[in-house]
């Protein structure tokens, strides 16, 4: 066995810290690795967003390079991926963790073809089942599920199961407190009454989200509020969001604020926090938590 040079040059990707939502997970684990075993460096398809600032102060390595590409057609992808590979082969990453959301498996190829020992990908969202996710997941190192869920429906195959840890998200508990302070007086901003239930929903408005199952859950539950907080990304989503709350009458108790930069104060403002992704394979069931809410308030 070789002997182990430290530090371990490892590589973090992520499509950008734009629109990617795991960006601050990401980045807590890479500002808080040892520097004396770990030397972390930051690849995305894409630059922008607020966390690059965050990213250069702590002096970490952010590089925009092409870590996938098209796997079509495939009797040219190992002459895409050899090229892709060689803009990092200067760099000489050990090993690479990707917080890539999608069945990409042309990253894995990539990542060995460059001189990595080991690429791994944490299962971010609840999309699993067809032939690319099943290859990604073979051709990894190692799979780190974020819930038991995964373990129980995707990973149950012999050979996959021993490659995969349970490694829950992580809470930044200097930020997430219950002490956190009420700052931004969402009730009174938005005219809701201090007696009523208030639920919020922190995601990027796009279809994944499954924001629709949440509309019907609160159709069902009179009286209470829905706050909605996330960024606009798919007009045409937004649009259709407002209509279904018109249809199921829910306009004057659904409420999108936009963009929140301070999601420690607008929980401490909530009564229930609910975020209903959806995935292949399942459904999200916020009306299980809602119902349980409605008959204890309604004996």
């Amino acid at each position: 066995m070789s002997k182990v040079e430290y530090p371990i040059r490892i590589l973090f990707t992520i499509p950008n810290f734009i629109t990617a939502g795991s960006g601050q997970a990401l980045l807590n684990i890479a500002s808080r690795l040892d520097p004396q075993f770990f030397s972390p460096s930051i690849a995305v398809l894409k630059t922008g967003g607020k966390l690059e600032a965050e990213i250069n102060a702590m002096g970490i390595q952010l590089l925009e390079l092409p870590f996938t590409v098209n796997a079509r057609p495939r009797h040219q992808l190992p002459a895409r991926a050899w090229r892709a590979a060689s803009l990092f082969r200067p760099y000489g990453f050990q090993v690479w963790h990707s917080f890539h959301y999608s069945d990409d498996y042309t990253e894995p190829i990539i990542a060995r073809m460059s001189g990595a020992h080991a690429w791994i990908y944490t299962k971010k969202n609840m999309s699993y089942g067809s032939r690319a996710w099943r290859i990604r997941t073979w051709l990894a190192t190692r799979v780190l599920a974020q819930n038991t869920t995964m373990l129980e429906r995707f990973f149950v195959a012999r050979r996959t199961r021993a490659k995969v840890k349970l490694v829950p998200r992580g809470v930044d508990t200097r930020r997430f407190h219950p002490d956190a302070l009420p700052q931004l007086n969402i009730r009174q901003h938005l005219k809701i009454d201090a007696s009523a239930f208030v639920i919020g929903v922190v995601a990027h408005l796009v279809r994944v989200k499954g924001h629709p199952t949440l509309l019907h859950a609160l159709a069902r539950v009179p009286a209470a509020h829905l706050v909605i907080a996330g960024k606009p990304l798919e007009q045409d989503y937004v649009d259709e969001l407002h209509r279904l709350a018109s249809e199921l009458g829910l306009q004057d108790r659904v409420h999108f604020i936009g963009n929140v930069e301070n999601v420690p104060a607008l929980h401490a403002e909530l009564d229930a926090f609910v975020l209903p992704t959806l995935g292949r394979g399942w459904r999200a069931v916020p009306l299980h938590c809602l119902r349980q809410w409605r008959v204890a308030n309604h004996r």
